[in-house]
């Protein structure tokens, strides 16, 4: 039986401070919405240019970065909307600034990796009717796995941030 007890949201720690601007290297505070945001931008973008097929492991790799730093920006983001102790004007400001970012990614990302999922499927070779099946289904199963972390972000601004 599931209970639907209250919990306290400001029980749980916040990882990321209050901050939009671009990072700096230099702070020795926490983490921002903004880091863990270029970071993913950053990881996804390198993961792209990686075509050989050496470097598959690497550009997984990059791809599960981006993704957990998305995770923990929109946990981190929940817990902000979430606690009584947050003023409403800084949820506001939460809510437009890392909308936009969040949705920008996203955007960024699905159009990107429909790209090249077009461009990899018009590009691969067809010898035979089984290998043109064969590469265009690898393509696409690889693809779903990747974009459902940008169509999941895209949810998230979609119902919790407008």
């Amino acid at each position: 039986m599931i209970s639907l007890k209250m919990f306290r949201v400001d029980a749980y720690p916040r990882f990321l401070a209050m901050s939009f601007a671009t990072p700096n290297f230099t702070d020795d505070g926490f983490p921002t919405f903004a880091t863990l945001m270029n970071a993913a931008s950053f990881a996804y973008s390198v993961s792209r240019k990686m075509k050989t097929s050496k470097d598959h492991v690497y550009r997984d790799m990059l791809k599960y970065a981006a993704d957990l730093s998305l995770t923990l920006t929109m946990s981190q983001t929940l817990l902000y909307l979430k606690s009584s102790s947050v003023p409403l004007r800084v949820k506001q400001i939460l809510k437009r600034e890392l909308g936009d970012e969040m949705t920008s990614c996203a955007k960024t990302e699905l159009r990107l990796q429909r790209y090249y999922s077009n461009t990899a499927t018009s590009q691969s070779p067809s010898t035979s009717p089984n290998t043109s099946l064969n590469s265009s289904a690898i393509i696409k199963s690889s693809m779903t796995s990747s974009r459902s972390m940008p169509e999941l972000l895209q949810q998230f601004v979609k119902h919790l941030m407008r």
